[in-house]
């Protein structure tokens, strides 16, 4: 417990560090960042009208994959919030080229390694769908259809819908 509790602050501060190399050009105007331990900085010149609160530290990796998922899910779990406008810091993020949204430069370099791989790709597919018909039974109708149906009128079943979709189809590629 003692080494945790002595590592913790070195960590944060590790992550600080990364999170000032992301946020100094994540926006093409000036912005502000509270972070969770009550430092602010501001980034870029003039007056911010855009301030994000990190309540909490959000996991870097996640950050740099899957940032849209990250920020969004973080602002919906209150571990961020916004003073301003959301929609100017959703256009802002995603409009500056030199944001590492946009531009990922050294992070790809980082990152092409841990990518995945056909192998990796394989392994997923078995543990996300390779898990029997007694689970799709309970929830995808008898032509076990795994896909959105085509509802052609609001009586049609699911069933319904699914041989409607897969007519739809066969008639597109003229089948």
């Amino acid at each position: 417990m003692l080494l945790k509790k002595e590592h913790a602050p070195t960590t944060a501060k590790i992550d600080k560090l990364i999170y000032n190399k992301l946020f100094q050009n994540l926006f093409p105007h000036s912005c502000s960042v509270r972070f969770w331990d009550g430092e602010e900085i501001k980034y870029g010149d003039g007056d911010s009208n855009i301030k994000i609160l990190l309540n909490e530290p959000l996991p870097l990796s996640d950050i740099i994959f899957r940032p849209s998922i990250t920020f969004g899910e973080a602002y919906m779990n209150k571990q961020l919030d916004i003073e301003g406008s959301i929609q100017d810091v959703i256009e802002s993020l995603f409009s500056n080229p030199k944001s590492f949204l946009r531009d990922k430069g050294i992070y790809n370099k980082i990152l092409n390694p841990i990518k995945n791989t056909i192998k990796k790709s394989k392994d997923n597919i078995n543990y996300h769908y390779d898990i029997g018909n007694d689970f799709y039974q309970l929830w995808l109708d008898k032509t076990m259809t795994y896909s959105c149906g085509y509802f052609k009128s609001e009586s049609d079943t699911l069933e319904q819908a699914q041989i409607n979709k897969v007519d739809y189809i066969l008639r597109k590629l003229n089948l």
